[in-house]
C-alpha cells in the first residue's frame, strides 16, 4: 500500500486525487464559514483568511516575555509562536477551545508547522500542555493535544503527550486577570507520569540534546507553559515552547529597545 502511495504522491495523481475530492466534497473554511477549496499547505482555510492572517515575521516569532513577579520562571525556555493574536486567529481559537470545533486544530496546526519549520531547529519530541482529567471529559478533547498530535505526526517525532499530567483541577486562567493570581493558581499542576522514566532511558541513551517541543494554544502571561516545563526541566530535558498565538512583542523587538 506505501509503494503505490508514493507512487500516486511522485506522479502527480494524488494531487490530481485530492483536487477532485475538494470539487466533489468541499471544505468550509474554518474561519470565515464559506465553502473553498483546500490550500495545500494550510487545511481548511481559505485564501481569502489566509491572506488576513497576522502571520508573525521570521524575527517575531521568539518572544519576549517573563512571568511576573518571579522573573526568572523561565529564563531556560525559548517559545516561540506563529502568529498575533488578533482577528481572525482570536474568535477561531475561542471557538477551538469553549465551542466543541476541534476541527479547527487542523489548521491551527499546520499554522505552527510553518513556524516551526521557519526556525530551522528540531525537536527529541512533541508534548501538549495537558488539561486536568476533569475538565477533559467536560470538553471532550484538548485542543494542544490535537495540535500535538498532527504536530508530532507532520515532523515524524513521538508524541510525549501522555508523559505530562496536570494534577490539579484550577480555575479557568481565561478568568484570572493579573498574573500572580495565574501563578498561584497553576502552581503544582503539573507533574510526569510515571512511565516518563523509560522515555528519559531512551533520550539518554540516544545521547540527544535535542529539546522537547511544549505545545499550547495560546499565551497570554505565560504561567501554564512555564509551570508545565517545570517537571520536563527537572528531570534534565531542555523544553521549547511553540504556540500558535501570543500578543507578547517579539524578543527582537524589545533587544532592540533596551538597546541589546
Amino acid at each position: 500500500m506505501n509503494k503505490i502511495f508514493n507512487y500516486l504522491r511522485s506522479d502527480g495523481l494524488f494531487t490530481l486525487a485530492r483536487e477532485s475530492l475538494n470539487a466533489i466534497f468541499p471544505h468550509q473554511c474554518v474561519f470565515c464559514g464559506q465553502v473553498c477549496r483546500q490550500e495545500p499547505d494550510f487545511p481548511g482555510i481559505c485564501r481569502n483568511c489566509l491572506a488576513k492572517i497576522p502571520f508573525r515575521k521570521q524575527q517575531e516569532m521568539e518572544l519576549a516575555w517573563q512571568v511576573e513577579p518571579d522573573a526568572d520562571i523561565m529564563t531556560a525556555t525559548k517559545v516561540y509562536c506563529a502568529t498575533w493574536y488578533q482577528d481572525p486567529v482570536r474568535p477561531a481559537v475561542l471557538r477551538m477551545k469553549f465551542a466543541d470545533a476541534p476541527e479547527i486544530a487542523d489548521a491551527f496546526a499546520a499554522i505552527l508547522l510553518q513556524c516551526w519549520r521557519k526556525t530551522g531547529l528540531d525537536c527529541q519530541a512533541v508534548i501538549a500542555v495537558p488539561l486536568h482529567r476533569s475538565r477533559l471529559r467536560e470538553r471532550g478533547y484538548n485542543q494542544a493535544g490535537l495540535l500535538a498530535e498532527r504536530v508530532a505526526s507532520e515532523l515524524g517525532r513521538p508524541d510525549w503527550s501522555q508523559c505530562l499530567v496536570r494534577t490539579k483541577m484550577t480555575a479557568r486562567q481565561s478568568g484570572l486577570s493579573d498574573p500572580m493570581s495565574r501563578k498561584i493558581n497553576m502552581a503544582d499542576a503539573f507533574q510526569l507520569d510515571q512511565d516518563f522514566t523509560a522515555q528519559q532511558i531512551v533520550l539518554n541513551r540516544r545521547k540527544s540534546s535535542e529539546p522537547v517541543l511544549l505545545i499550547d494554544d495560546v499565551l497570554t502571561t505565560g504561567v501554564t507553559l512555564a509551570e508545565a516545563a517545570h517537571p520536563l526541566q527537572a528531570s534534565g530535558l531542555p523544553v521549547l515552547g511553540l504556540v500558535v498565538s501570543s500578543a507578547h512583542p517579539a524578543k527582537a523587538a524589545q533587544n532592540r529597545i533596551c538597546g541589546y
